[in-house]
C-alpha cells in the first residue's frame, strides 16, 4: 500500500522536525480500519517530504507525501522588559539560513507579524502588527525587522512571523 501524494499542507515551523500522531479512519469497499499515522517532516530542496508510517493492526506501511508548503510560521518571544510599553518598536534580527531561504520574495514582502496565532496570515488583519524592514539579504542570510507591539511589564510576549508565500 505505497502511494505518492501531492498537495499543499501548512507547516508549523521549518526549524522543527515534527512528529505528529493522527488518528485516521480509512474505508475501502468492505474494509474499515483505524490507523495511527506518524508524520516525520524532512527538507528536500524547495519541497518538503513527509513520511507517514501507518500501522493497520498487522502490518506497517509507509506513504511518502511531497508538497510545497502554503507558508511557514515562526514564534518569537519578547522578554526582559520591566515596564509597560505601548507601541514599542522591537528589533528582530534573523540570521538562520533555513528561515532566510524560505522567505519567498526578494524584498521579503511575504513576511507578516501577528500578536496571536492566525489561520491565514495573508487574508486576516485582526492582531496584525505594524513592521518595517531595515535590511534583507538572502546571500548573507540577514533579516532585520522592527515591529511595533504593546508589552506588559515582566510578562513575556510571543508574536508570530509568517513567511514563505510569494
Amino acid at each position: 500500500m505505497k502511494k505518492k501524494l501531492s498537495g499543499k499542507i501548512k507547516s508549523l515551523s521549518p526549524l522543527l522536525s515534527a512528529v505528529i500522531l493522527l488518528s485516521i479512519t480509512i474505508s475501502a469497499a468492505y474494509i474499515s480500519a483505524t490507523i495511527l499515522a506518524s508524520i516525520i517532516q524532512k527538507q528536500t530542496s524547495s519541497q518538503e517530504t513527509k513520511e507517514l508510517s501507518l500501522y493497520t493492526g498487522g502490518s506497517l506501511e509507509v506513504l511518502k507525501v511531497s508538497f510545497t508548503p502554503v507558508y511557514y510560521k515562526l514564534p518569537i518571544t519578547i522578554s526582559g522588559h520591566t515596564q509597560n510599553l505601548n507601541n514599542y518598536q522591537v528589533k528582530i534580527s534573523i540570521t538562520n539560513p533555513e528561515i532566510i531561504s524560505k522567505i519567498a520574495r526578494i524584498d521579503a514582502g511575504d513576511i507578516r507579524f501577528f500578536e496571536k496565532d492566525v489561520n491565514d496570515p495573508y487574508t486576516e488583519t485582526q492582531g496584525k502588527l505594524p513592521y518595517w524592514i531595515e535590511k534583507f539579504n538572502k546571500t548573507t542570510n540577514e533579516l532585520i525587522v522592527w515591529i511595533k507591539v504593546n508589552l506588559t511589564a515582566n510578562t513575556p510576549k510571543t508574536v508570530y512571523m509568517y513567511y514563505g508565500r510569494a
